[in-house]
């Protein structure tokens, strides 16, 4: 097909006369377009200077148009016969259209499968085929949709992948945090490692800003929807994977001699809502699943802000030692509460820092910080408690930590923003959004298999000597049996509602290549 495109708000975002940065995917889905053999033309109203310096933005990205404000190349204007300014192509991809410009990846899809966008909604929201028959006609049927279309246009608001790929990493890096604990089983000096100290210092909080975020959306809709929601989403996969934790650390129990009988039952019941409640192997899950509860309440009061400090400041008397609250929880709730707020106003995660002179500020700032990152202020094991002996050193660990996990964290989303333009198109940033839209099968399952090595470690007291090579080896394994496990649970509804959350849909799991946006 013959595809003309725009180029301010469109390739661009619109700056005119200045170009705008790249939106998210554009010239990396053109080059996918003109591979699969479809001809570009560049539609645009500049001219002269303006206009070279937009084609050559887009030659410095591998896309070279077929044309230019022309049907083809040496196309010349007739000024004494009749000629449409019109261009005879097929398609437009334009941000003036209604409904504005959809996602790239959208755009691809549809060019890609000969969709229309309503198709594609229908399809993705999973919502019955029109019938003809039965559906209303003229102005009551506009006037009924109307709504219904909004809303679906709201749920489907444009995918940034660059969420997916930031996702991707931060899981690699639980996998390589979790794989420092399992081949140090016997010597916590790994705690005092840099690498280790770097993992620690902003994983899970990045991890945790980006769940804040991503739940702004959700939360537009009733507080009942919203709750039930996350219950099937988060609270199901959670209750999945510690059960089945919990079944793996009883594996003895269940295959000997006397087994589990029905007087036990009670028992191992009661063994199981305690592990439920106390067990901290699946906090990830169980602090998003708090956060968001406790976010959609709030967020609907009027003076919901007076909340977010109250039981801020409240965590900090918290005993460490609770035994139904971990540490991390309290550490977690400003982490969440900030992704949410910066999403309510329209501030970009990937746009937090931009000048560089800020960049090498927070650089600056967060090695001292590692530098002052110590076993001492690791937060999963001392906590937030101010009621010690030492309020003042433990007031210095709080402030280290957060100022620590904030900074680290603005600096690896403006790492993954650049990092985004660098690898477009390629296979490299294909699997790790696909990684990416799998993490909470991926989180589950590792968790499983890092419990099983460690048990298989003990059973037969193994000594392994912790090395790189051991380290790649660990994370690569665990990667691929947890990605393989999570594919497979996303081909049956009942697995993948236990332990997915019905997150991802059969279709995104057969797809080895992710089309990006």
């Amino acid at each position: 097909m013959t595809i003309a495109v725009d180029f301010d708000g469109t390739i661009v975002e619109h700056k005119y006369p200045s170009i705008g940065k790249e939106i998210p995917f554009a010239t990396a889905t053109l080059k996918m377009l003109q591979r699969d053999g479809h001809r570009l033309i560049l539609w645009t109203v500049r001219e002269g200077e303006l206009l070279n310096e937009a084609i050559e933005f887009c030659r410095e990205r591998g896309v070279e148009f077929f044309a230019v404000n022309s049907n083809y190349p040496d196309e010349e204007a007739d000024r004494t016969a009749i000629r449409s300014r019109k261009l005879k192509a097929d398609l437009f991809i334009d941000d003036c259209q209604v409904g504005g410009l959809p996602d790239w990846g959208v755009i691809y899809e549809l060019i890609k499968h000969r969709q229309s966008y309503a198709d594609y909604l229908r399809q993705s929201l999973h919502l019955p085929p029109p019938n003809p028959k039965t559906a209303p006609s003229g102005a009551n049927f506009s006037a009924k949709k109307s709504n219904q279309m909004a809303d679906i246009l709201k749920q489907n608001e444009a995918r940034d992948y660059r969420l997916d790929f930031a996702k991707a990493f931060l899981i690699l890096l639980v996998i390589l945090g979790h794989s420092f604990h399992v081949l140090e089983l016997e010597n916590s000096g790994h705690l005092d490692l840099w690498t280790h100290k770097f993992i620690y210092s902003f994983h899970m909080p990045a991890f945790m800003i980006i769940s804040g975020y991503l739940f702004y959306q959700s939360n537009t809709k009733a507080l009942k929807t919203v709750i039930l929601t996350k219950i099937k989403s988060i609270g199901i996969p959670f209750l999945s994977f510690t059960c089945l934790m919990f079944l793996l650390g009883r594996i003895k129990d269940i295959f000997s001699p006397d087994g589990i009988t029905i007087n036990s039952f009670p028992q191992l019941l009661e063994d199981l809502l305690d592990y439920i409640l106390t067990s901290k192997v699946m906090w990830f899950l169980a602090s998003i699943l708090i956060n968001c509860f406790i976010v959609s309440c709030l967020s609907r009061l009027k003076g919901g802000y007076i909340g977010y400090i109250f039981i801020f400041i409240t965590s900090f008397f918290i005993p460490a030692n609770h035994p139904y609250i971990a540490p991390a929880y309290l550490f977690m709730f400003p982490y969440f509460v900030t992704g949410y707020y910066l999403k309510k106003h329209n501030i970009s995660l990937f746009s937090l820092v931009g000048k560089h002179s800020t960049i090498l500020l927070l650089l600056c700032l967060s090695m001292v910080g590692l530098y002052c990152f110590n076993r001492d202020t690791y937060i999963y094991g001392t906590g937030m408690y101010l009621l010690t002996s030492t309020p003042g050193y433990s007031l210095y660990t709080c402030l280290l930590r957060f100022g620590l996990g904030f900074s680290m964290s603005a600096l690896f989303l403006t790492f993954i923003a650049y990092l985004a333009h660098w690898i477009y198109s390629s296979h490299i940033e294909n699997v790790l959004i696909h990684i990416g839209m799998m993490t909470l099968g991926i989180y589950g399952f590792q968790q499983i298999l890092f419990g099983a090595i460690i048990r298989i470690i003990d059973m037969y007291e193994l000594e392994i000597s912790p090395s790189a090579l051991s380290l790649v080896l660990n994370v690569v394994i665990v990667l691929l049996i947890s990605i393989l496990a999570t594919r497979i649970c996303a081909k049956f509804k009942f697995l993948s509602f236990l332990f997915l959350g019905n997150a991802i849909r059969k279709s995104e799991a057969k797809n080895a290549t992710i089309t990006k946006a």
